[in-house]
């Protein structure tokens, strides 16, 4: 939403720094499929979304997991880049 409204206001240097934000977690998330992509990251903020349709293998096993360990620092810098918590976090 901060992007979006920064990008409407026509702040452009806001809408940059904030840009570089969604590209580090595109960067991040796009490891995997785009729709366990967006369980995993639910899942990371405690919504249960269930399992995924197929058996995880060894190294899709270690790539949530990292993805896990990685995105509650993010969201951390990520409020205090907009100087407040993000929601559900």
């Amino acid at each position: 939403m901060a992007l979006t409204d920064a990008a409407l206001q026509r702040d452009t240097a806001r809408a940059a720094e904030l840009f570089t934000w969604l590209q580090e977690l595109i960067a991040q998330i796009s490891v995997f499929p785009t729709p366990w992509g967006i369980r995993i990251g639910l899942a990371s903020r405690g919504i249960d979304t269930g399992p995924l349709p197929l058996p995880l293998s060894p190294r899709r096993v270690a790539q949530v997991a990292a993805f896990h360990a990685w995105f509650p620092g993010w969201l951390d810098r990520l409020g205090e880049a907009l100087g407040q918590p993000v929601a559900g976090r």
